[in-house]
């Protein structure tokens, strides 16, 4: 009998990275810290 399975749809079905590209800024806003600019930038 199965109890459970894991799938995995990220890059399948869905794209989370859009959700997670100001995370850390957010983060640190709700700190009460100013974020430095474009600390989330990628080269």
């Amino acid at each position: 009998m199965i109890e459970g399975a894991i799938f995995d749809m990220d890059g399948i079905l869905l794209d989370s990275m859009p959700a997670w590209e100001h995370t850390g800024e957010l983060y640190l806003e709700s700190l009460g810290i100013q974020p430095e600019p474009k600390l989330d930038w990628v080269y």
